[in-house]
Protein backbone atom coordinates (compact mmCIF):
# COMPACT_ATOMS: atom_id res chain seq x y z
CA UNK A 1 0.00 0.00 0.00
CA UNK A 2 1.52 3.62 -0.69
CA UNK A 3 2.75 5.29 1.93
CA UNK A 4 0.85 8.23 3.32
CA UNK A 5 2.12 11.95 2.92
CA UNK A 6 2.41 13.43 6.02
CA UNK A 7 -0.88 15.64 6.37
CA UNK A 8 0.33 17.05 9.47
CA UNK A 9 3.84 18.18 7.88
CA UNK A 10 2.54 22.05 7.64
CA UNK A 11 1.77 21.85 11.14
CA UNK A 12 5.84 20.13 12.22
CA UNK A 13 8.57 22.32 13.47
CA UNK A 14 8.25 25.58 12.32
CA UNK A 15 4.78 26.25 12.69
CA UNK A 16 5.32 24.79 16.60
CA UNK A 17 8.26 27.34 16.91
CA UNK A 18 5.77 29.84 15.67
CA UNK A 19 3.11 28.84 18.27
CA UNK A 20 5.24 29.00 21.04
CA UNK A 21 6.06 32.99 20.41
CA UNK A 22 2.30 33.79 21.50
CA UNK A 23 2.11 31.70 24.75
CA UNK A 24 1.70 33.65 27.97
CA UNK A 25 4.87 35.19 29.63
CA UNK A 26 5.17 35.28 33.68
CA UNK A 27 1.92 34.13 35.57
CA UNK A 28 0.40 36.94 37.99
CA UNK A 29 0.83 36.68 41.09
CA UNK A 30 -2.52 35.79 43.67
CA UNK A 31 -2.97 36.50 47.15
CA UNK A 32 -0.39 34.45 48.26
CA UNK A 33 3.36 34.42 47.69
CA UNK A 34 3.00 31.52 44.96
CA UNK A 35 2.19 31.92 41.78
CA UNK A 36 -0.55 31.59 40.27
CA UNK A 37 -1.41 28.22 38.75
CA UNK A 38 -2.39 28.42 35.15
CA UNK A 39 -3.44 25.53 32.90
CA UNK A 40 -4.56 25.09 29.43
CA UNK A 41 -6.38 22.23 27.11
CA UNK A 42 -6.35 21.07 23.89
CA UNK A 43 -7.14 17.34 22.26
CA UNK A 44 -6.42 16.59 18.63
CA UNK A 45 -7.13 13.09 16.94
CA UNK A 46 -3.99 10.88 16.14
CA UNK A 47 -5.75 8.07 13.82
CA UNK A 48 -4.13 7.79 10.80
CA UNK A 49 -5.71 7.50 7.58
CA UNK A 50 -5.90 3.76 6.69
CA UNK A 51 -6.67 3.79 3.07
CA UNK A 52 -3.40 5.47 2.30
CA UNK A 53 -1.25 3.32 5.08
CA UNK A 54 -0.81 0.15 6.28
CA UNK A 55 -1.56 0.78 10.05
CA UNK A 56 -1.08 -2.63 12.73
CA UNK A 57 -3.07 -2.43 15.60
CA UNK A 58 -1.40 -3.12 19.20
CA UNK A 59 -2.43 -5.48 21.89
CA UNK A 60 -2.83 -8.98 20.39
CA UNK A 61 -0.28 -10.86 18.38
CA UNK A 62 -2.86 -13.12 17.16
CA UNK A 63 -3.66 -10.24 14.63
CA UNK A 64 -0.43 -11.02 13.31
CA UNK A 65 0.79 -7.28 11.69
CA UNK A 66 -2.42 -7.04 10.20
CA UNK A 67 -3.49 -3.75 8.80
CA UNK A 68 -6.50 -2.01 10.42
CA UNK A 69 -9.66 -1.89 8.33
CA UNK A 70 -10.71 1.43 8.95
CA UNK A 71 -11.59 3.21 12.45
CA UNK A 72 -14.46 2.78 14.17
CA UNK A 73 -13.97 5.63 16.69
CA UNK A 74 -10.56 7.97 16.88
CA UNK A 75 -7.76 7.69 19.06
CA UNK A 76 -6.85 11.22 20.44
CA UNK A 77 -4.00 13.11 21.84
CA UNK A 78 -5.38 15.06 24.70
CA UNK A 79 -3.18 17.61 26.59
CA UNK A 80 -3.14 19.80 30.07
CA UNK A 81 -0.69 22.21 30.37
CA UNK A 82 0.09 22.95 33.59
CA UNK A 83 2.44 26.37 35.02
CA UNK A 84 3.12 27.76 38.12
CA UNK A 85 6.27 30.10 38.13
CA UNK A 86 8.98 28.03 36.88
CA UNK A 87 7.24 25.09 36.95
CA UNK A 88 5.77 23.79 33.64
CA UNK A 89 4.47 20.09 32.93
CA UNK A 90 2.77 18.55 30.10
CA UNK A 91 0.00 16.04 30.88
CA UNK A 92 -0.91 13.86 28.11
CA UNK A 93 -2.83 11.23 27.25
CA UNK A 94 -3.06 9.60 24.78
CA UNK A 95 -4.91 6.47 23.27
CA UNK A 96 -2.27 3.86 22.74
CA UNK A 97 -1.58 0.44 23.85
CA UNK A 98 2.01 2.00 25.56
CA UNK A 99 4.18 5.25 25.30
CA UNK A 100 7.12 3.72 23.43
CA UNK A 101 10.72 5.90 24.74
CA UNK A 102 11.40 7.39 21.16
CA UNK A 103 7.83 8.69 20.59
CA UNK A 104 8.67 10.49 24.26
CA UNK A 105 11.68 11.28 23.37
CA UNK A 106 10.29 12.68 19.74
CA UNK A 107 7.95 15.18 21.53
CA UNK A 108 10.29 16.32 23.88
CA UNK A 109 12.47 17.31 21.05
CA UNK A 110 10.32 18.98 19.24
CA UNK A 111 8.88 20.60 22.70
CA UNK A 112 13.19 22.09 22.82
CA UNK A 113 13.10 22.99 19.05
CA UNK A 114 10.03 25.46 19.88
CA UNK A 115 11.59 26.84 23.21
CA UNK A 116 10.06 24.94 25.79
CA UNK A 117 13.06 22.46 26.77
CA UNK A 118 12.19 23.10 30.53
CA UNK A 119 8.32 21.68 30.65
CA UNK A 120 8.35 18.16 32.22
CA UNK A 121 6.52 15.58 29.78
CA UNK A 122 3.92 12.89 31.71
CA UNK A 123 2.77 11.39 28.50
CA UNK A 124 0.25 9.01 29.44
CA UNK A 125 -1.13 5.46 27.38
CA UNK A 126 -4.53 4.69 28.07
CA UNK A 127 -3.95 1.21 26.83
CA UNK A 128 -6.21 0.40 24.33
CA UNK A 129 -5.64 -2.86 22.29
CA UNK A 130 -7.21 -1.69 19.21
CA UNK A 131 -5.17 1.35 18.64
CA UNK A 132 -2.28 1.90 15.89
CA UNK A 133 0.65 -0.57 16.79
CA UNK A 134 3.14 1.24 19.22
CA UNK A 135 6.00 -0.98 18.47
CA UNK A 136 6.01 0.31 15.26
CA UNK A 137 7.03 3.26 16.98
CA UNK A 138 9.50 1.98 19.07
CA UNK A 139 12.83 2.94 17.32
CA UNK A 140 15.02 0.10 19.06
CA UNK A 141 12.71 -2.62 17.36
CA UNK A 142 13.76 -4.02 14.49
CA UNK A 143 12.77 -7.77 15.00
CA UNK A 144 10.84 -7.62 11.69
CA UNK A 145 8.28 -9.66 13.44
CA UNK A 146 4.71 -9.11 12.70
CA UNK A 147 3.17 -10.13 15.58
CA UNK A 148 5.01 -7.63 17.86
CA UNK A 149 4.86 -4.81 15.18
CA UNK A 150 7.62 -3.72 12.72
CA UNK A 151 8.68 -0.58 13.76
CA UNK A 152 7.78 2.20 11.09
CA UNK A 153 9.22 5.67 10.96
CA UNK A 154 6.85 7.35 9.68
CA UNK A 155 4.10 6.37 12.22
CA UNK A 156 6.52 7.75 15.19
CA UNK A 157 6.92 10.98 13.22
CA UNK A 158 3.47 11.72 12.15
CA UNK A 159 2.14 10.44 15.94
CA UNK A 160 4.78 12.77 17.37
CA UNK A 161 4.12 16.14 15.83
CA UNK A 162 0.22 15.97 16.60
CA UNK A 163 0.86 15.34 20.16
CA UNK A 164 3.85 17.82 20.37
CA UNK A 165 0.60 20.13 18.34
CA UNK A 166 -1.63 18.88 21.20
CA UNK A 167 0.69 20.28 23.50
CA UNK A 168 1.74 23.65 22.44
CA UNK A 169 -2.47 24.42 21.76
CA UNK A 170 -2.95 23.59 25.67
CA UNK A 171 0.02 26.24 25.87
CA UNK A 172 -1.59 28.59 24.29
CA UNK A 173 -4.42 28.47 25.53
CA UNK A 174 -3.68 29.19 29.45
CA UNK A 175 -6.09 30.75 31.80
CA UNK A 176 -5.73 31.06 35.74
CA UNK A 177 -7.04 28.06 36.76
CA UNK A 178 -9.37 26.34 40.21
CA UNK A 179 -8.82 22.99 40.83
CA UNK A 180 -11.30 20.35 42.05
CA UNK A 181 -10.97 16.77 43.99
CA UNK A 182 -12.96 14.03 44.01
CA UNK A 183 -13.23 10.50 44.77
CA UNK A 184 -15.10 7.38 44.91
CA UNK A 185 -15.52 4.11 45.56
CA UNK A 186 -16.55 1.77 42.75
CA UNK A 187 -18.38 -1.91 43.00
CA UNK A 188 -18.86 -4.43 40.87
CA UNK A 189 -16.79 -3.22 38.17
CA UNK A 190 -13.44 -4.64 37.99
CA UNK A 191 -11.54 -8.00 38.94
CA UNK A 192 -8.24 -9.20 39.24
CA UNK A 193 -7.47 -11.72 36.49
CA UNK A 194 -4.93 -13.84 38.07
CA UNK A 195 -5.16 -15.57 41.74
CA UNK A 196 -4.47 -12.13 43.66
CA UNK A 197 -8.19 -10.34 43.94
CA UNK A 198 -6.54 -7.04 45.10
CA UNK A 199 -8.67 -4.31 42.55
CA UNK A 200 -8.45 -0.60 43.57
CA UNK A 201 -11.83 0.41 42.98
CA UNK A 202 -11.67 4.30 43.60
CA UNK A 203 -12.39 6.45 40.66
CA UNK A 204 -10.84 9.78 41.15
CA UNK A 205 -11.96 13.05 39.36
CA UNK A 206 -9.38 16.45 38.76
CA UNK A 207 -11.59 18.88 37.29
CA UNK A 208 -9.85 22.23 36.08
CA UNK A 209 -11.88 25.51 35.63
CA UNK A 210 -11.12 28.56 34.18
CA UNK A 211 -12.48 31.22 37.16
CA UNK A 212 -15.61 30.74 38.26
CA UNK A 213 -16.55 29.02 35.11
CA UNK A 214 -17.35 25.44 34.70
CA UNK A 215 -14.57 22.88 33.90
CA UNK A 216 -12.69 23.41 30.72
CA UNK A 217 -10.38 19.85 31.36
CA UNK A 218 -10.87 16.80 33.82
CA UNK A 219 -8.92 14.22 34.32
CA UNK A 220 -10.52 10.67 35.45
CA UNK A 221 -8.06 7.98 36.57
CA UNK A 222 -9.49 4.48 36.93
CA UNK A 223 -7.49 0.74 36.59
CA UNK A 224 -8.77 -1.60 34.37
CA UNK A 225 -7.53 -3.27 31.12
CA UNK A 226 -9.16 -1.85 28.26
CA UNK A 227 -9.60 -5.02 26.73
CA UNK A 228 -13.42 -5.81 26.16
CA UNK A 229 -12.61 -5.48 22.12
CA UNK A 230 -10.42 -8.78 21.03
CA UNK A 231 -8.24 -9.50 18.78
CA UNK A 232 -11.04 -9.80 15.82
CA UNK A 233 -11.47 -6.24 16.65
CA UNK A 234 -9.67 -5.42 12.95
CA UNK A 235 -10.98 -1.13 13.48
CA UNK A 236 -8.91 1.46 15.04
CA UNK A 237 -10.85 2.31 18.44
CA UNK A 238 -9.56 3.62 21.86
CA UNK A 239 -11.70 1.26 23.63
CA UNK A 240 -14.08 2.13 26.73
CA UNK A 241 -11.65 4.95 27.86
CA UNK A 242 -12.33 6.36 24.29
CA UNK A 243 -16.22 5.71 25.09
CA UNK A 244 -15.69 7.24 28.82
CA UNK A 245 -14.22 10.37 27.35
CA UNK A 246 -16.37 10.81 24.50
CA UNK A 247 -19.30 10.37 27.05
CA UNK A 248 -18.17 12.81 29.57
CA UNK A 249 -17.56 15.79 27.11
CA UNK A 250 -20.65 15.32 26.07
CA UNK A 251 -22.88 15.47 28.93
CA UNK A 252 -21.02 18.27 30.68
CA UNK A 253 -20.36 20.40 26.97
CA UNK A 254 -18.56 23.53 26.73
CA UNK A 255 -15.35 22.11 24.82
CA UNK A 256 -14.66 20.52 27.41
CA UNK A 257 -11.60 17.76 27.75
CA UNK A 258 -11.48 14.87 29.70
CA UNK A 259 -7.61 12.72 30.48
CA UNK A 260 -8.38 9.29 31.21
CA UNK A 261 -4.99 7.82 32.83
CA UNK A 262 -4.73 4.33 33.69
CA UNK A 263 -3.88 3.07 36.85
CA UNK A 264 -1.79 0.24 38.33
CA UNK A 265 -3.77 -1.64 35.98
CA UNK A 266 -1.29 -5.06 35.19
CA UNK A 267 -3.48 -7.90 36.70
CA UNK A 268 -6.85 -6.06 36.86
CA UNK A 269 -9.68 -6.33 33.99
CA UNK A 270 -13.11 -5.22 33.32
CA UNK A 271 -16.39 -6.71 34.80
CA UNK A 272 -18.23 -7.07 31.52
CA UNK A 273 -21.43 -5.44 30.79
CA UNK A 274 -24.23 -7.56 29.06
CA UNK A 275 -24.52 -6.37 25.30
CA UNK A 276 -25.19 -8.13 22.04
CA UNK A 277 -21.24 -7.33 20.39
CA UNK A 278 -17.92 -6.34 21.77
CA UNK A 279 -18.68 -2.60 20.42
CA UNK A 280 -22.18 -2.56 22.63
CA UNK A 281 -20.34 -3.99 25.83
CA UNK A 282 -17.28 -1.82 25.51
CA UNK A 283 -19.26 1.47 24.73
CA UNK A 284 -21.43 0.43 27.86
CA UNK A 285 -18.75 0.22 30.26
CA UNK A 286 -17.42 3.42 28.95
CA UNK A 287 -20.96 4.96 30.13
CA UNK A 288 -20.81 3.40 32.91
CA UNK A 289 -17.60 4.83 34.08
CA UNK A 290 -18.53 8.26 32.68
CA UNK A 291 -21.47 8.03 35.11
CA UNK A 292 -19.25 7.34 38.38
CA UNK A 293 -16.95 9.99 37.20
CA UNK A 294 -20.32 12.60 37.25
CA UNK A 295 -21.25 11.51 40.84
CA UNK A 296 -17.29 12.05 41.33
CA UNK A 297 -17.74 15.50 40.28
CA UNK A 298 -20.64 16.66 41.60
CA UNK A 299 -18.82 15.72 45.71
CA UNK A 300 -15.50 17.05 44.39
CA UNK A 301 -13.99 19.66 46.90
CA UNK A 302 -12.40 22.71 45.70
CA UNK A 303 -8.30 23.50 46.78
CA UNK A 304 -7.12 26.05 48.09
CA UNK A 305 -4.19 28.09 46.38
CA UNK A 306 -3.23 24.77 44.88
CA UNK A 307 0.57 24.21 44.68
CA UNK A 308 2.07 22.52 41.20
CA UNK A 309 5.66 20.33 41.56
CA UNK A 310 7.30 18.00 39.65
CA UNK A 311 10.00 15.73 39.24
CA UNK A 312 11.44 12.45 37.67
CA UNK A 313 13.78 10.22 39.29
CA UNK A 314 16.46 7.64 36.88
CA UNK A 315 15.83 4.48 37.95
CA UNK A 316 18.68 1.85 36.59
CA UNK A 317 16.80 -1.27 36.04
CA UNK A 318 17.90 -5.26 36.92
CA UNK A 319 19.31 -7.47 34.33
CA UNK A 320 16.82 -8.37 31.55
CA UNK A 321 15.69 -12.30 31.77
CA UNK A 322 13.08 -14.32 30.49
CA UNK A 323 10.60 -16.30 32.43
CA UNK A 324 10.83 -19.70 31.73
CA UNK A 325 7.20 -20.00 31.04
CA UNK A 326 7.20 -17.50 28.15
CA UNK A 327 7.80 -20.55 24.93
CA UNK A 328 4.93 -22.02 26.67
CA UNK A 329 2.55 -18.97 26.85
CA UNK A 330 3.45 -15.52 25.59
CA UNK A 331 5.95 -17.38 23.21
CA UNK A 332 3.23 -19.34 21.04
CA UNK A 333 1.06 -15.74 20.60
CA UNK A 334 4.43 -13.41 20.06
CA UNK A 335 6.19 -16.47 17.82
CA UNK A 336 9.17 -16.25 19.50
CA UNK A 337 11.09 -19.00 21.75
CA UNK A 338 13.11 -18.08 24.83
CA UNK A 339 16.16 -17.27 22.96
CA UNK A 340 14.82 -15.15 20.87
CA UNK A 341 12.44 -13.16 23.41
CA UNK A 342 15.70 -12.03 25.38
CA UNK A 343 16.93 -10.86 22.28
CA UNK A 344 14.29 -8.72 21.28
CA UNK A 345 13.88 -7.47 25.48
CA UNK A 346 18.03 -6.69 25.29
CA UNK A 347 17.25 -4.79 21.70
CA UNK A 348 13.76 -3.11 22.82
CA UNK A 349 13.81 -2.59 26.14
CA UNK A 350 15.03 0.00 28.32
CA UNK A 351 18.40 -0.50 30.76
CA UNK A 352 17.21 2.64 32.44
CA UNK A 353 13.85 4.46 32.79
CA UNK A 354 12.75 7.69 34.82
CA UNK A 355 9.99 7.71 37.54
CA UNK A 356 7.62 10.87 37.30
CA UNK A 357 6.02 12.35 39.77
CA UNK A 358 3.53 15.52 39.85
CA UNK A 359 1.52 17.50 42.24
CA UNK A 360 -1.24 19.25 42.09
CA UNK A 361 -2.08 21.07 45.21
CA UNK A 362 -3.01 17.77 47.35
CA UNK A 363 -3.13 15.32 44.90
CA UNK A 364 0.20 13.06 43.82
CA UNK A 365 0.42 11.32 40.89
CA UNK A 366 3.18 9.11 40.24
CA UNK A 367 4.26 7.76 36.30
CA UNK A 368 5.32 4.18 36.09
CA UNK A 369 6.90 2.88 32.88
CA UNK A 370 5.45 -0.01 32.97
CA UNK A 371 2.12 -2.49 34.15
CA UNK A 372 2.20 -2.49 38.01
CA UNK A 373 -0.32 -5.08 39.54
CA UNK A 374 -2.71 -3.75 41.95
CA UNK A 375 -1.03 -4.38 44.95
CA UNK A 376 1.78 -2.87 44.36
CA UNK A 377 -0.04 0.37 43.30
CA UNK A 378 -1.61 0.01 46.60
CA UNK A 379 1.29 -0.01 48.68
CA UNK A 380 2.50 2.84 47.07
CA UNK A 381 -0.99 4.44 47.35
CA UNK A 382 -1.06 3.81 50.84
CA UNK A 383 2.20 5.12 51.64
CA UNK A 384 2.08 8.16 50.12
CA UNK A 385 -1.34 8.90 51.62
CA UNK A 386 0.19 8.03 55.26
CA UNK A 387 1.59 11.63 55.12
CA UNK A 388 -2.00 12.95 55.36
CA UNK A 389 -0.95 15.62 53.16
CA UNK A 390 -3.79 14.45 50.16
CA UNK A 391 -4.45 11.73 47.55
CA UNK A 392 -2.07 10.23 45.40
CA UNK A 393 -2.88 8.04 42.60
CA UNK A 394 -0.36 5.32 40.31
CA UNK A 395 -0.45 6.56 36.15
CA UNK A 396 0.87 2.93 34.11
CA UNK A 397 2.33 3.54 31.02
CA UNK A 398 4.19 6.80 31.33
CA UNK A 399 6.78 7.94 28.68
CA UNK A 400 8.49 4.13 28.44
CA UNK A 401 7.88 0.61 28.77
CA UNK A 402 9.82 -1.80 30.73
CA UNK A 403 6.28 -4.84 30.48
CA UNK A 404 4.14 -6.10 33.53
CA UNK A 405 5.69 -5.56 37.16
CA UNK A 406 4.94 -8.10 39.83
CA UNK A 407 5.70 -8.61 43.53
CA UNK A 408 8.23 -11.19 43.75
CA UNK A 409 5.96 -13.64 44.68
CA UNK A 410 3.48 -12.65 41.74
CA UNK A 411 6.67 -13.31 39.38
CA UNK A 412 7.13 -16.95 40.92
CA UNK A 413 3.64 -17.61 40.22
CA UNK A 414 4.18 -17.23 36.68
CA UNK A 415 1.14 -16.78 34.18
CA UNK A 416 0.86 -14.56 31.22
CA UNK A 417 2.01 -11.46 33.29
CA UNK A 418 5.66 -13.01 34.55
CA UNK A 419 6.35 -14.15 31.07
CA UNK A 420 5.78 -10.72 29.98
CA UNK A 421 8.05 -9.18 32.34
CA UNK A 422 11.40 -8.79 31.09
CA UNK A 423 13.43 -8.01 34.40
CA UNK A 424 12.98 -10.46 36.82
CA UNK A 425 11.55 -11.29 40.06
CA UNK A 426 13.14 -8.07 41.68
CA UNK A 427 11.54 -5.56 39.33
CA UNK A 428 8.46 -4.92 41.56
CA UNK A 429 10.28 -4.08 44.44
CA UNK A 430 12.79 -1.60 42.91
CA UNK A 431 9.48 0.31 41.11
CA UNK A 432 7.38 0.23 43.99
CA UNK A 433 10.44 1.67 46.13
CA UNK A 434 11.68 4.37 43.21
CA UNK A 435 7.54 5.23 42.68
CA UNK A 436 7.57 6.15 47.10
CA UNK A 437 10.82 7.59 46.81
CA UNK A 438 9.03 10.15 43.69
CA UNK A 439 6.32 10.55 45.08
CA UNK A 440 7.49 11.62 48.91
CA UNK A 441 9.62 14.25 46.94
CA UNK A 442 7.51 16.23 45.79
CA UNK A 443 5.18 16.21 48.69
CA UNK A 444 8.59 17.60 50.50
Amino acid sequence: MKKQTNPHKMFGIGLLIVMAVFLFGSPARGETDRPQLLAGSSSISITPDTKAHDIPLGGYGERDGKPATGAHDPVMSRALYLEQGDTKVALVSCDLLYIPFSLADAVRSRLKEGGKEDVLLFMAATHSHAAPEAMAMNSNNTAGNAAIGIYDPWLLEWTANIVTLSVFQAMGDVKPARIALGTLETEGMIRNRRDDGTVDNRLTVLSISAGEEQPVAMIVHFAAHPTILGADMMKISAGWPGSLCRSLEKNIGAGIKVLFLNGAQGDVTTIRPEGSSDIEKMTTFGKQVSEKALECLDSSTLMEDPVLKATELPVKLPPKSISPQFAAIAGEEYKLDEKQALAFAEQAFPNEVTVSALRIGSLVMVGIPGEMASSLGMKVRTELESSGKGTALVIGLVNDLVGYILPPEEYDQGGYEATVSFYGRTLGTLMTESAIKAGKAVLE
